[in-house]
């Protein structure tokens, strides 16, 4: 009877360490590791509804502030010293960045599951799912048309400061009628 129970128990330990976990990075040390679960048991966590850009019609999700999770992983220095950026980084490799004021703003949600579709909706036009986890806004303005970060299949979150990132990206030793200091700062946006 002990080994059956013990067999079960093990049994238990794989699925629980397979589950998709979301890292939260400052420099090349991890300051936070959450799952789904982890985040659904927070007191914050709540379902949301807004209309989602990608899907082109209402959506509801179980999500916690972006904020509030950026806080736990960083402190509160992240949001008081309002300098730097926030990196998202996709299953799929695609990294996407957001300004700390835009991340400090009200309206950001961190997505962990799809309300009304427990493997998370399709999305037509992309023929992805946005899971396991994805930034979303509540906000009617909150969109990617007027700069407000979307990514999905989020795998981590970097705090840096951009011109760390991409060193070879800045603009140096430009003249007087370069293009690039302009074309940095559209990258920059």
């Amino acid at each position: 009877m002990n080994s059956l129970l013990l067999l079960c128990a093990l049994a238990a330990v794989p699925a629980r360490a397979s589950e998709p976990a979301l890292s939260f990075m400052a420099g090349d040390k991890e300051v936070l590791r959450v799952t789904a679960a982890d985040l659904a048991a927070r007191p914050d966590a709540r379902v949301v509804s807004l209309n989602d850009p990608f899907y082109g019609k209402v959506k509801r999700y179980r999500a916690v502030p972006i904020r509030s999770l950026l806080t736990k992983a960083y402190g509160p220095e992240w949001i008081e010293d309002g300098v730097g950026e926030m990196f998202f980084e996709a299953l799929d490799g695609y990294r996407s960045h957001a300004r700390v004021p835009l991340l400090a703003a009200d309206g950001g949600m961190l997505a962990f599951a799809d309300a009304d579709a427990p493997a998370w909706e399709e999305i037509p036009k992309e023929k992805t799912r946005p899971g396991p986890f994805y930034l979303v806004w509540t906000g009617i303005e909150q969109t990617p048309a007027k700069g407000w970060p979307w990514p999905w299949k989020i795998l981590s979150v970097k705090s840096a400061i951009i011109e760390d990132e991409y060193p070879k990206a800045v603009p140096r030793n430009t003249g007087r009628n370069s293009r690039a200091p302009a074309g940095w700062a559209i990258f920059r946006r």
